[in-house]
């Protein structure tokens, strides 16, 4: 194998390292996100929940 071609092919790899880096840091960026979406769901979903449980059913509105 070439000097050059070696140069190349370890020139591609530091490459492909700064880019895995990168888009590992992306991945996780998203992770935290989403983690962060899915308990708002979460807490959302129960308050909804309580105030279905608190309010009175077939009761009629008051201008009837």
């Amino acid at each position: 194998m070439s000097e050059q071609r070696l140069i190349d092919l370890e020139t591609k790899i530091s490459f492909q390292e700064v880019l895995i880096d990168d888009l590992q840091k992306v991945v996780n960026d998203q992770y935290l996100s989403l983690e962060k979406i899915e308990k708002s769901m979460k807490l959302l979903n129960e308050k909804l929940k309580a105030r279905e449980s608190s309010s009175p059913k077939n009761e009629k509105p008051p201008h009837y």
